[in-house]
């Protein structure tokens, strides 16, 4: 009886490669990375307003935009790598066959898909408890945290995708029945 979870088909080393490497290491990086970016950028402000220039809602967007598109330029290489030279198996499943193979267009249909999505979504939430404006460091704080999320969602579908793109000769690992 075939599974219907992905994560079932996946190989331990797969398995580690996606939950490990592409959930909790992006989730790391991008809460430092995104931390100190907020913190070099909005230290000073007296505050964070939600609309205008330097503001919560554009830098949210942009955010929601970017993280992704720049993740799937890194991570796609990668991933490729480990397949290329035979560390990992490449996964055959053809539910990921409407992802673009070229990396370019994959970063930016990620970054615009999370745009649309995350961006609107998170906007509207910060909306409904009522965030007009943030103090510094609770802006920072929420970069980091937004970031840190976006990472950790966006990421192992971008490695997912990325092992199934098995080139030419890939030892290949399909889905058990």
């Amino acid at each position: 009886m075939r599974s219907k979870y992905l994560i079932d088909s996946l190989t331990p080393a797969q398995r580690r490669f996606v939950m490990l490497d592409n959930v909790v290491g992006p989730f790391i990086v991008n809460l430092l990375i995104n931390g100190v970016i907020a913190w070099l950028l909005f230290r000073k402000a007296t505050h964070v307003p939600m609309w205008g220039q330097s503001g919560i809602a554009g830098d949210t967007i942009a955010t929601a935009f970017l993280l992704p598109a720049i993740t799937c330029l890194i991570v796609t290489p990668l991933a490729r790598g480990r397949v290329r030279t035979g560390r990992m198996a490449a996964l055959d499943d053809a539910s990921w066959r409407w992802v673009p193979r070229n990396m370019v267009w994959r970063a930016l249909l990620m970054g615009l898909i999370c745009m649309l999505v995350l961006a609107p979504l998170t906007l509207f939430l910060l909306g409904a408890v009522g965030v007009r404006e943030l103090s510094p460091w609770h802006f920072i704080h929420f970069k980091a945290t937004f970031a840190a999320v976006e990472g950790a969602l966006v990421t192992p579908f971008l490695a997912l995708w990325a092992i199934s793109d098995a080139p030419a000769g890939s030892a290949v690992v399909s889905q058990r029945a």
